[in-house]
């Protein structure tokens, strides 16, 4: 649309309840001369007031339409996709938030999210939870969802009702497995399954963000070496300062060299999953290891392929 609605949301909504079956034909549309415009209604129509085969194939064909539209056609059918977060069918709903999730040319994905959130009804199959993971969710749409997802811990009502709560026990899992399939939004992804874990509001979800962050750090252990690096690989680039009792020099060997907790934490600080160690040695960099008074820290620098900075942590 051209002029902005006043007094009228732009938003669709699907009644609860219909009291009578609307006229899906196209007849009363022609003076419509846009065939586009045309064929975004009657695919419309047939989404939100049909089921089964037709429902799906009206969806699948709104949605290849979505990504080779301009603003003013992609927002009619973004609104209608939104509709069918009421839809009867869960598996129109999923197959709607996919569409709406991976859509590229959106600006802002967070327009659609609430309707699927506050409709009270579950969104993401199996299925569907597979097929986005898969998918290439580019960094500026993860962190709009991580936006959203935000604002819901500092806005909703804690501890969610058992519908909300499994809607967004499906959205960490959503996450937990995309991150497995794209390395590189690893340290996004576990920062805000970390949030959720401290979301003591809610005890389930928080528990059961906690239980993701350890399948993802197990799978991050998996994807190292069985044996972590030893011998002169790691250990001559540590220096172990004065002051260290041979009891806190056998703990951080053992930290260091005895676990895969450097390769882990360089992918995480630097957001590089290919690491090579052999590069940070040649560029010179290493770590020091020294005492303070009532704690023991680790201070270096890293060199990856694309980065290079300095880090500590006790």
């Amino acid at each position: 649309m051209d002029l902005p609605l006043k007094g009228v949301t732009a938003h669709v909504f699907l009644p609860w309840e219909r009291a009578q079956t609307p006229d899906t034909t196209d007849s009363y549309l022609h003076m419509v001369v846009d065939p586009r415009l045309k064929q975004i209604h009657h695919l419309g129509m047939q989404a939100l007031f049909s089921r089964g085969e037709t429902c799906r194939l009206a969806v699948e064909k709104l949605a290849g339409i979505l990504s080779q539209s301009d603003h003013r056609h992609s927002g009619v059918i973004k609104r209608r996709l939104e509709a069918l977060a009421r839809h009867a069918d869960i598996e129109i709903r999923s197959f709607a938030y996919q569409a709406l999730l991976l859509d590229e040319p959106a600006a802002d994905y967070s327009e659609g999210f609430p309707a699927f959130i506050h409709s009270g009804l579950p969104f993401l199959t199996q299925d569907c939870i597979r097929s986005i993971a898969k998918a290439n969710l580019e960094p500026r749409r993860l962190e709009s969802l991580r936006q959203r997802l935000h604002t819901y811990r500092q806005q909703l009502s804690w501890p969610a009702g058992a519908l909300a709560r499994e809607q967004f026990s499906n959205l960490l899992k959503l996450l937990m497995n995309f991150a497995q399939y794209h390395p590189e939004s690893y340290s996004a992804i576990r920062e805000e399954l970390a949030c959720w874990a401290l979301h003591r509001q809610d005890p389930d979800l928080s528990h059961t963000a906690e239980q993701h962050i350890q399948e993802l750090a197990d799978w991050c252990k998996g994807r190292f070496p069985a044996q972590p690096a030893k011998g002169a690989t790691w250990e001559e680039m540590v220096v172990f300062e004065d002051g260290l009792s041979n009891g806190e020099i056998a703990l951080l060997r053992h930290v260091l060299f005895g676990t895969t907790m450097l390769q882990q934490s360089v992918m995480i600080i630097f957001d590089e999953p290919g690491f090579d160690l052999s590069l940070s040695r040649r560029a010179g960099c290493g770590l020091r290891a020294s005492s303070r008074a009532t704690s023991m820290s680790v201070t270096g620098s890293a060199s990856t392929s694309s980065t290079a900075g300095t880090s500590t942590c006790s």
